[in-house]
């Protein structure tokens, strides 16, 4: 089931029962305002995005980044949150990046196997 935001004060209907059958005179348990002013939440596609070289492959999963700095404190020649891209995967050695990675305390990057071409 479907939630649904209110675009008045915020609150978040969680369905214990779908949206559309409370009854047409229910209202906003916070502020009041009819089922008119709500808005479904759409789910939003989850981004990642994967920085490689020869050696390491990062995810950055972007959601789960709570921009503590950790990082960019670290390798700042690697991890440049004003730069775009943010991440030189070229800026230091693999080890050195792979430790940092490794020491992310929320999981927002992580290390992947790296992806080489297959020869024929």
């Amino acid at each position: 089931m479907d939630k649904y935001r209110c675009t008045v004060c915020g609150y978040i209907y969680e369905p214990g029962k779908p949206f559309e059958d409370l009854p047409a005179d229910w209202v906003c348990p916070i502020c009041s305002v009819g089922k008119g002013e709500f808005e479904p939440i759409v789910a939003k596609a989850v981004v990642t995005r994967t920085y490689t070289n020869e050696e390491i492959s990062i995810l950055w999963q972007p959601a789960l980044c709570n921009h503590n700095g950790n990082c960019w404190k670290r390798l700042p020649l690697v991890f440049d949150p004003k730069a775009r891209p943010w991440v030189n995967i070229e800026g230091a050695p693999s080890a050195e990046i792979s430790k940092v990675v490794l020491e992310c305390p929320t999981g927002a990057l992580s290390l992947q196997p790296v992806q080489h071409p297959k020869e024929d």
